[in-house]
């Protein structure tokens, strides 16, 4: 706990000097950056970070990645298991809406969740879309293996392309993901449909034809 907590107070420290830096500057800059929800929420950092909303900041890049709490649950940024993933990701949003700070989302898919899950992911979004007036992009990807530090460990030398070119998943891994494969997927997840998939596609472009 307290080296949590001084990580914290060094993280505010540098967002306090940043900040002070920008408001004696004679010029004006628009920037954003990545940060992490709890993170986010934590009383400490949003004292600086409101500060810094006054300065310039104006937008930030957001892991959100499932809605399965079992999936969340196992991951090591999420630091606060008292709630829930999607309430804490809901409640960065409410704080970055008063702040006027714009917000995207990165949602990861493949790590196990169903079909049903990544559907009701997506109008979650939606939701907070007409409710909060953000996030304003959504990337997804779908989880993939990367070459590991011990090969012999793993079925894959990490040369043969990804997803083949004659699979009928590639165009629209191309169109839907940032990081997609056929063959690098994650261990025991089964790929979803391409009846699936274009039912991912077609929420998805609703999502971000909203802020256009």
């Amino acid at each position: 706990m307290l080296k949590i907590a001084f990580c914290l107070l060094a993280k505010q420290k540098l967002l306090h000097i940043l900040n002070k830096l920008l408001s004696e500057a004679d010029f004006e800059l628009s920037f954003g950056g990545q940060i992490t929800s709890d993170l986010l929420l934590n009383p400490i950092i949003q004292d600086a970070i409101t500060k810094l909303s006054m300065n310039g900041l104006s937008y930030f890049f957001i892991g959100l990645e499932t809605n399965n709490q079992e999936i969340a649950s196992q991951m090591s940024k999420n630091t606060n298991k008292k709630i829930e993933w999607l309430e804490r990701n809901e409640a960065v949003l409410k704080y970055l809406s008063s702040t006027n700070i714009r917000c995207g989302f990165s949602v990861l898919f493949g790590l196990g969740e169903s079909q049903k899950e990544r559907i009701s992911l997506l109008k979650q979004i939606e939701n907070w879309q007409e409710v909060y007036g953000t996030p304003h992009v959504i990337s997804l990807n779908y989880a993939t293996q990367h070459p590991l530090k011990n090969f012999a460990l793993t079925e894959h030398d990490y040369i043969d392309w990804g997803t083949p070119l004659n699979s009928p998943l590639l165009p629209i891994f191309t169109q839907l993901f940032g990081e997609a494969s056929e063959k690098y997927k994650m261990p025991n997840i089964t790929l979803g449909s391409i009846e699936e998939f274009k039912e991912i596609q077609d929420l998805y472009m609703q999502l971000n034809l909203r802020f256009q």
